[in-house]
Parts: C-alpha cells; structure tokens; sequence
C-alpha cells in the first residue's frame, strides 16, 4: 500500500527525470555551429533592374538601393548578412543598415503632397530584399 509520501516522492522524483531527459532531447537537436560559411553564397554581383526602375547595386557583400527618381544617391545601402534561395530565380537576402544607409521617411500632407515633420528612419538596423525572376539582367 502507498503511503502519501512515497506517492509524492514517486511523483517527484518521476516529473524530475521527464524534465531532466526533455532538456537532453531539445538541446541534443539544437544546432549550436557558429559557421556561417554558406550564407553567403550565391550573392548576384553586379547592377539589377527591378520592373519599375529601381536598381540595386550589389557588391560580394553589400547592396545598395537606388529608386528610380533619385539615380543620384541610394535610397538606402547595407552589408549583405545572409542570403537564401528557394529556388533558381527567387530568395531573400538580408541586410544591415550601414551608419549612414538608413533611408529616411516623411509624414506627407494628403492634400499638398508635401513633407510634413522631421523625417523619421526604419525603426530597425535590418532589411531584407525578395529576390524574384532572377535573370541575366533584372530581378
């Protein structure tokens, strides 16, 4: 017959060793390399036009954004962090901002079309770029 305390204890000790071999098995499937070696391969080098315009100018390891009405200066430039690809011709490549590549953006008065207030940056230090229909010459 079991007493209340050896029942507890059972218990106890029961929860304690699920929890013990749980934590085994999740960290036993964690992927704790700190190499990056592939994530940045496969980066588009060189000028792409997107549809619209726009073009990007990408280096090994930066990217730069130039909108079509401003050709000038970019829009907003970044290092290249990683970079995935689904398939032949679409992925997603992330940047960071670079000190001075953060775009900035305005509030626009809806009846005059002007900028109203100081501009107002991206509230993070990352920006990802879809990359679809890749081919030799736009994306």
């Amino acid at each position: 017959m079991f007493t209340r305390s050896r029942f507890f204890k059972q218990n106890v000790w029961f929860a304690g060793l699920s929890l013990v071999l749980g934590a085994a098995l999740a960290l036993a499937g964690c992927d704790n390399s700190t190499s990056s070696s592939n994530k940045l391969e496969g980066v588009p080098v060189g000028t792409w036009t997107a549809g619209y315009g726009d073009r990007f100018v990408i280096t090994a390891n930066t990217l730069a954004y130039y909108d079509s009405s401003t050709a000038t200066a970019p829009v907003y430039e970044g290092t290249i962090q990683y970079i995935e690809y689904f398939n032949i011709t679409t992925g997603v490549m992330i940047i960071e901002y670079t000190a001075d590549g953060k775009p900035e953006y305005y509030q626009y008065d809806p009846e005059t079309w002007q900028p109203v207030g100081d501009p107002v940056g991206p509230l993070g230090n990352f920006h990802w770029v879809y990359l679809t229909s890749i081919s030799e010459s736009s994306m």
